[in-house]
């Protein structure tokens, strides 16, 4: 393998547990039928495979939603991509369980509302920055689509929700022109002035605790603090919470 697919091949691990949370919403889901109306009597196991038969059948059948007096196509990337966005907050599965039974189901009127209010909500800056802030950070540059398959197949392996839903981030910053002034190129084998402090998440859709452990690794004298729930960051986690707490109102 070449230098440059070494480089890319380096944001693999990022998709390490996201399919473990999506089992996590499932069983939770199916622990909680009466706040989850997509379980209808299914197992978590049977709740999965309708999620993906669900995606599948949007391929080639995607599904017109009443949204503002017109019709919004919702595709196989758009439904993916929800689906694999609201693995974050898990404070938002029970609302959006009952967009997935909307969608399963035929049952659309839930289904306009919730795009409804996607759509006329005021556009954020998270897509600008996330190019602007990671692409310019990151290192490897390439100009031929072969030098980043490597990576884009990879993560297509390590996740069956999540691997191909950031495809266009992989090519967008391997074609980046810019460099941010302040772009760190060192390693992370340092000794801090304080010791560190590193959480990491055992459900974590992107940000996987294997990772936090490789980062803790790096700073001498730094401890790891595991949180025992789902989502991203601390911020959205009760300690030990499960998943199945997660949908009593």
């Amino acid at each position: 393998m070449s230098t440059t697919h070494l480089l890319f091949h380096s944001e693999v691990e990022l998709f390490t547990d996201t399919d473990a949370v999506l089992a996590g919403f499932c069983s939770g889901c199916v622990a909680d039928p009466d706040h989850c109306p997509v379980a209808r009597n299914r197992t978590a196991s049977e709740l999965q495979d309708a999620i993906f038969t669900l995606l599948e059948n949007v391929k080639q059948n995607p599904i017109v939603v009443p949204v503002a007096g017109s019709g919004f196509l919702a595709d196989y990337s758009i439904i993916k991509s929800l689906t694999f966005g609201i693995l974050y907050s898990p404070a938002a599965w029970h609302s959006y369980a009952a967009v997935l039974d909307g969608l399963l189901e035929g049952n659309l009127s839930g289904v306009s509302d919730y795009f409804n209010a996607l759509i006329s909500a005021p556009a954020g800056v998270s897509d600008e920055a996330e190019f602007g802030i990671k692409c310019s950070d990151k290192i490897p540059r390439a100009s031929h689509l072969v030098d980043v398959l490597p990576e884009i197949e990879a993560r297509h392996q390590r996740s069956r929700i999540g691997g191909d839903t950031a495809d266009v981030v992989t090519m967008g910053c391997a074609q980046w022109r810019m460099e941010a002034r302040e772009r760190y190129v060192g390693d992370f084998q340092v000794r801090t002035r304080n010791p560190m402090l590193v959480i990491g998440n055992t459900f974590d859709p992107v940000t996987p605790l294997v990772s936090a452990r490789n980062a803790s690794s790096g700073f001498e004298g730094s401890v790891l603090l595991q949180h025992d729930g789902y989502g991203v960051s601390s911020q959205f986690l009760r300690v030990g919470a499960q998943a199945n707490d997660i949908f009593v109102a």
